[in-house]
């Protein structure tokens, strides 16, 4: 019999590993009590500064008896029979391993979560800007379009019609037509929230910042406010153009939350709309964009196709439908996309 040189367990003669430790044995048939070696926390840290309940100063406590025997016991507050107990805490992480099995958690700014045997228990969430695509935001919008296509184009043709004829009886007096086409572009606006949300879409609600005279007032006063910016912005002489489309992507929000958001003042109305578009600008802008790519490829691939003989006929046939089909209902289109961005950007905030 000797002893591992290592930890101090025991071992058969001709035993090449530890059965304790699992260490090779260095030198079989030794019977010399090993040395052993008291372990102290790294980096010269007390106990009380780095670990807690973890590994106490002393290591093994063993003792070599008078009749030549060894006998061990085991670590104080660290290794037990079976796996390490305690943990080590330093600044906000705290955990610990305890019989294979990982117990801790970890939490910084607005992460929560930690592992548990099988997974996490509160999983990271990106940011809010990433959780729903492009593609998902005009299935929507094309789903509302189908339910409610000539219901949507009749009080947009309504609403285009009535700011012109508020232009014509209005447009010499300063200002006026300006400002009545402007609250029927917000009322159209909640035309598509409404219809976006699956509510039913009647012509009064052109008529939605038309309320009150606080209410006219508010939503005059704070799309004043928004376009004047956009203009500063736009005039700063080389960036100006870029600054001013960043702007207008920032502020796109303005007009839902003049009418349904009383509580915000009006010049307020595009700070709030700037905060709550933080990570959505540029899936507005890719919505936009793309929307036009998608409509331009089509057309292209269509005019090619026309300049088949005898079939091609059809299919410039085709393009003349689908571009009165586009003039018809874009602007619905585009109306219901930005609504959805609206109801999108709030849900996530929820």
């Amino acid at each position: 019999m000797g002893y591992c040189t290592e930890c101090g367990a025991q071992y058969k003669d001709g035993s090449l590993f530890c059965t304790s430790c699992g260490a090779p044995i260095k030198s079989a048939g030794s019977t010399a009590a090993p040395e052993v070696k008291e372990i102290q926390p790294a980096n010269g840290e007390s106990a009380s500064e780095g670990y807690q309940d973890s590994y106490q100063p002393g290591g093994f406590q063993s003792s070599y008896q008078q009749d030549g025997s060894y006998q061990q016991n085991q670590y104080q507050n660290g290794y037990q029979p079976g796996g390490f107990q305690g943990g080590y805490q330093q600044n906000e992480y705290q955990g610990g391993y305890h019989h294979n099995e990982y117990r801790g958690s970890y939490q910084q700014n607005d992460y929560q979560g930690g592992y548990q045997p099988g997974g996490f228990t509160n999983e990271y969430q990106p940011p809010y800007g990433s959780r729903i695509g492009i593609m998902e935001i005009y299935k929507k919008a094309l789903a509302v379009l189908a339910k409610k296509p000539l219901v949507l184009w009749g009080i947009s043709l309504l609403s285009g019609v009535i700011a012109f004829a508020f232009n014509m009886l209005f447009g010499l007096v300063a200002g006026v037509g300006v400002c009545l086409s402007l609250l029927l572009s917000v009322g159209m606006t909640m035309v598509y929230l409404h219809g976006y949300r699956g509510e039913e879409v009647h012509t009064v609600q052109l008529f939605d910042a038309f309320k009150d005279g606080a209410t006219i007032k508010r939503t005059l006063g704070g799309m004043a406010w928004m376009y004047m910016w956009i203009l500063v912005w736009g005039l700063i002489p080389i960036a100006g153009p870029i600054l001013m489309i960043i702007r207008s992507y920032q502020y796109r929000l303005t007009p839902y939350i003049l009418v349904t958001e009383p509580d915000v003042n009006a010049t307020e109305a595009i700070e709030v709309s700037k905060k709550r578009t933080e990570g959505w600008k540029g899936k507005m802008f890719g919505a936009d964009l793309l929307i036009h790519v998608i409509i331009g490829v089509i057309m292209l691939v269509l005019a090619l196709l026309g300049k088949i003989p005898y079939i091609g006929v059809l299919f410039s046939i085709i393009m003349v439908l689908f571009g009165i089909a586009v003039a018809l209902f874009f602007n619905l289109f585009m109306g219901l996309v930005q609504a959805a961005f609206y109801e999108e950007i709030n849900a996530s905030l929820k």
